[in-house]
């Protein structure tokens, strides 16, 4: 990783045994180069599987089209990913989903059947059938697909109770940190 060199701090604007606002930027900037590098060889690997799959001409190396097309044959292409995973994403579009919160013991079982009903109610009033199919596509191809869900009453139809938003994030676009997760991957803690 390259060094991130800081410029010189005036003493006047230091502050006895805290940071400066300079030195906490650079900190930051550090941490999301680190993350950069560290999660380049994914984001280059995502990138190939997205260009296998959408078959866009790109299943072949410069060199060996260059080759092929200067003997005078066409470089042919024959995209067998895509059929597999309109496979597999058209069984999840088939499959209907339901929610179910289970209660951890005969106490719970009245806050288990509310916790049931809210996840349904956020899967139709934030129209959930709609985005997850791209969102499991991603997941399908690169091994990542993320739903941001959110609650706003920015152009809510209701404007006490506001409206509930799901929508995708694109994996090349997600930030994550791989060291604050738990060894499954299911629970990060910076995301």
């Amino acid at each position: 990783m390259a060094q991130i060199s800081k410029p010189p701090i005036e003493k006047g604007n230091q502050i006895e045994g805290s940071a400066t606002d300079t030195d906490r930027l650079y900190l930051l900037q550090g941490f999301i180069k680190t993350h950069f590098n560290a999660t380049e060889l994914a984001r280059i690997k995502w990138i190939r599987d997205y260009d296998m799959v959408e078959g866009n001409g790109k299943q072949w190396g410069r060199l060996d089209r260059d080759k092929v097309e200067k003997s005078g044959r066409p470089a042919l292409e024959f995209n067998q990913i895509m059929p597999q995973v309109e496979l597999v994403a058209g069984m999840q579009r088939g499959l209907n989903l339901d929610f179910t919160a289970l209660p951890r013991g005969l106490e719970d079982r009245r806050l288990g059947e509310i916790a049931t009903a809210s996840l349904k109610a956020a899967s139709e009033f934030g129209r959930v059938p709609r985005v997850n199919d791209k969102v499991f596509d991603d997941g399908t191809i690169c091994g990542l697909g993320v739903w941001e869900v959110l609650h706003t009453l920015d152009d809510a139809d209701d404007m006490v109770w506001g409206d509930i938003v799901v929508s995708r994030i694109n994996p090349l676009a997600f930030l994550w940190d791989p060291w604050a997760t738990e060894p499954d991957l299911q629970d990060g803690a910076f995301m």
